[in-house]
């Protein structure tokens, strides 16, 4: 596959950082299964199999947009910092 016209280099490149376990030390891909008895059966698993991968790593991921939290979770959970505090302030107390 990896000599193959078909797909793009890129798609290529992201198949081997994704399934790397697949990718045989000559640029080939190599994908077993042994779901059916028969091996026509099992050819046609293997090849849905990589279809199914090729899909998966078709499209680049998504950039992280970096986002700050909103000011009300900041403020909840400062708010239920300070009253486990002082929840354990009490309970250091001598009577």
């Amino acid at each position: 596959m990896m000599e193959s016209l078909a797909v793009s280099d890129d798609i290529k490149q992201r198949f081997k950082d994704k399934f790397p376990q697949y990718c045989v030390g000559d640029g080939c891909v190599q994908i077993t299964s042994q779901k059916h008895r028969s091996q026509i059966a099992n050819k046609d698993d293997c090849i849905t199999r990589l279809m199914a991968m090729l899909n998966e790593v078709q499209f680049p991921p998504k950039k992280r947009k970096a986002t700050k939290p909103k000011r009300s979770a900041i403020l909840e959970r400062l708010t239920s910092k300070r009253k486990d505090s002082d929840k354990k302030k009490l309970r250091r107390e001598k009577f």
